[in-house]
């Protein structure tokens, strides 16, 4: 299995854009910001990047991301724009994506959430010269998006104690969060683990796993605490990446996490590993428990269907100069 290495870049390839509309110097970037992340610095960043932007004479529409923000209305405001600048969480970016895709418009993730996978993907900052250099630069490249149970899924669903977890924190959740926010409910899920079977469908056919699992439906290989058990998940392959971890005691449960933190190789040969375009997967035991990017979902028909779009994200890249020495993101080869 192949290990993401810093290295030298090479000339930047050409960019094609024949697939993005053209976009002028005089249309708006848009700044879409998120003001409870970053531990309520969400505000603050976006000041500062628009009036850095504005400073180089271009036009700015702010929009927070409020609970009032309606996707019908933000779709509305970046008709027209030429790029999005995403200020928050993964959830900020997920929340965009839909009407990025309807849009056309590239989307930069500006990080300021608790873990940013989708930043890390693109070895994205939070710069304000990191994202002029972006603007200048305007590489686009496209990446795929995907459907669970009719929800725009960006970065991987999950089933399973894992999700279970995401289930908790929401129940208790006020506000903001940091990797301590999950402590409690990683502990309470420890305690009142349940044993779930799931039944996964790949293309139409069925991966067999006869124990209890954590089912992984990933279109990137970037997760939570950089454990990446979709480690072959690559943003721009047309697929689908599914990892299954089986478990039968707490103490498997709990391995896992150290051997996709520390023994890659051996954790590899424990899971079943398939890829597809088309991934159904079904609890056997009991209700299906389910989180799409990091927010928990209902499943009412106990079975979600996750199906990819190619190419439907339009993503603005950061400069080369800006990610030197920094570990290629499997979603930008020969980028980063």
């Amino acid at each position: 299995m192949s290990v993401c290495r810093s290295r030298k870049l090479e000339s930047p390839p050409t960019i094609s854009l024949k697939d993005v509309s053209y976009r002028s110097l005089t249309m708006p970037i848009v700044l879409l910001f998120n003001p409870n992340s970053g531990r309520g610095k969400g505000t603050a960043a976006a000041r500062e990047i628009a009036s850095h932007l504005r400073a180089q004479q271009v036009q700015i529409v702010e929009v927070e991301l409020a609970r009032t923000l309606t996707h019908a209305d933000f779709t509305s405001t970046l008709e027209g724009a030429r790029a999005l600048i995403a200020i928050g969480g993964d959830g900020t970016v997920s929340f965009a994506a839909p009407a990025v895709a309807q849009t056309n418009v590239p989307i930069y993730h500006l990080p300021l959430g608790t873990e940013n996978l989708f930043s890390r993907e693109f070895a994205m900052t939070a710069t304000p010269d990191a994202i002029s250099k972006a603007l200048t630069q305007f590489r686009i490249k496209r990446v795929d998006l995907a459907r669970c149970n009719n929800q725009t899924m960006l970065l991987v669903a999950s089933f399973g104690p894992d999700a279970s977890i995401i289930h908790r924190l929401a129940q208790k959740r006020k506000g903001a969060i940091s990797h301590r926010t999950y402590l409690t409910p990683i502990v309470s899920e420890l305690r009142h683990l349940t044993f779930t079977r799931h039944r996964v469908t790949v293309d139409g056919q069925e991966m067999t796993c006869e124990d209890p699992s954590i089912v992984i439906v990933a279109n990137s290989r970037q997760y939570a605490a950089r454990l990446d058990p979709a480690q072959d998940a690559k943003m721009d392959d047309g697929l689908l990446d599914v990892a299954i971890l089986p478990y039968t005691t707490r103490a498997n449960l709990i391995a896992w996490a150290g051997q996709l933190k520390f023994a890659r190789s051996r954790a590899r040969k424990r899971m079943h590993y398939q890829q597809g375009r088309q991934v159904t997967v079904e609890s056997i035991d009991r209700p299906l428990i389910a989180q799409i990017d990091g927010e928990a979902i209902s499943c009412e028909s106990n079975k979600a269907d996750v199906t990819i779009n190619p190419g439907a994200l339009p993503v603005l890249l950061p400069d080369p100069s800006e990610i030197r020495g920094r570990p290629q993101a499997s979603g930008a080869r020969g980028f980063c």
